[in-house]
């Protein structure tokens, strides 16, 4: 035989290593086959729940505007010069139609000193006691806001120039705001108040270490008390005003420019003057926005019924089954969605006891459709029971009794 030698021992033309591997691989290959197959499998059947659970996730999303009555009861609010005058609204406001007139913006009290050769130069020392309030217009004498506390900066050698001054008036931080400014020919120094009303105009007493505190000399240059027989050596450049509306001919001064609470639920936030007359201020129930939700339940409901006969349902025409089909967590679900949609709500709704009866009916193919004008027509008619339809909510036959709430653990029914 001396044709044939072992492998590797000096020129065979047999290749037993190749032979041995082509082996093993045949051998191996249903097994791998199999194994790959399997893994396609698994990996369709995760893709296919993982879409599944998004779909449920989504008509979760959708029902997020509708689970609470009071995010269905929301209210628009509009004006008709949003450049004067924006409006915004609660779930508390109430429907109506306003005139309004503003005769006067808030405004926040403003002082400047007399000019200085630089921001420098020392002016001296003492202490400055800054108050809020305002000057009573019978008396003359300043009623203090007792919602804004008095505060004493101290100055001395260290901080009694310009700058120093209007640095210890920022950093003490209590509502009053401090700066210079060049009026071409020398420096100046401005006061304002941060808050507007004229409650908040300022007083500035001052207690010079010159022991004469109301002279134009040293630290008493900045005293500001317009009482009778205070000093005056600032300059007023704006007065503290209040904001001055007509509501429907009725005269309401406010210290800031948003009032909040002439209406209900309301606040009215003044721009500017309404010189050309009054505009109108509208409040109405946000039916639109209510009906956007419901028909955005609605369209998700149905791409969530899509979802399902794609993933677990089966397809006559081409006699093929989705991947999770015959699932029985996925039939659960799908069971549990159409009895709550085709439920009766009769025991909490005295009109509207289903969504058929508001103009959401089920299809054969399990999907709804919205009749438009019977929805517009029930919200029209009683939105509160429109909003128990899909709301954790419920009510009291007893008029003396209120409902507050109710979290997840409670059960649908009369009780």
């Amino acid at each position: 035989m001396q044709g044939i030698k072992p492998a590797g021992l000096g020129g065979s033309s047999l290749d037993v290593d190749g032979l041995v591997k082509d082996l093993i691989s045949a051998e191996a290959a249903p097994t791998e086959n199999r194994l790959n197959t399997k893994e396609v499998e698994i990996q369709t059947n995760i893709s296919a729940m993982g879409t599944f659970r998004g779909a449920l996730a989504d008509i979760q999303g959708s029902l997020a505007g509708l689970r609470n009555a009071d995010d269905m009861r929301k209210v628009a609010a509009s004006s008709s010069d949003e450049e004067k005058v924006t409006v915004t609204a609660s779930k508390e406001a109430d429907e109506g139609q306003y005139n309004l007139e503003v005769l006067q913006l808030a405004s926040a009290h403003r002082l400047t000193s007399e000019s200085f050769s630089t921001e420098l130069e020392p002016i001296g020392s003492g202490n400055l006691s800054f108050q809020f309030g305002k000057i009573d217009p019978q008396s003359g004498q300043f009623t203090v806001n007792d919602k804004a506390s008095v505060k004493n900066i101290i100055i001395n050698d260290e901080n009694n120039s310009l700058r120093g001054i209007a640095q210890a008036i920022n950093q003490a931080d209590f509502g009053v705001r401090a700066s210079i400014i060049h009026d071409g020919v020398g420096y100046r120094l401005t006061v304002t108040s941060e808050t507007t009303g004229e409650i908040n105009s300022l007083r500035i007493v001052v207690n010079d270490n010159d022991t004469t505190n109301q002279d134009r000399r040293g630290l008493s240059r900045l005293a500001y008390d317009a009482t009778p027989g205070g000093s005056m050596n600032l300059i007023e450049t704006a007065k503290a005003t209040d904001a001055v509306v007509l509501l429907d001919g009725i005269e309401i001064a406010n210290p800031t420019n948003d009032i909040s609470d002439a209406l209900k639920g309301v606040t009215l936030s003044l721009n500017g003057l309404t010189e050309e007359g009054p505009i109108s201020i509208k409040t109405e129930f946000d039916v639109q926005g209510v009906k956007d939700s419901i028909v955005g339940f609605v369209e998700t409901y149905n791409q969530l019924v899509d979802t399902i006969q794609s993933v677990a349902g089966f397809d006559p025409e081409t006699k093929t089954a989705g991947p999770l089909s015959g699932d029985s967590a996925i039939r659960g679900i799908a069971e549990q969605m159409r009895r709550v949609v085709g439920s009766s709500f009769n025991g909490i709704n005295s009109d509207f006891g289903s969504l058929s009866s508001i103009g959401i009916d089920t299809q054969r193919n399990g999907k709804l459709t919205i009749n438009d004008n019977k929805l517009q027509n029930a919200i029209d008619e009683d939105m509160l029971q429109v909003s128990k339809l899909f709301a954790r909510t419920g009510s009291a036959s007893d008029p003396l009794v209120r409902f507050v709430g109710a979290d997840d653990s409670a059960v649908m029914g009369v009780h």
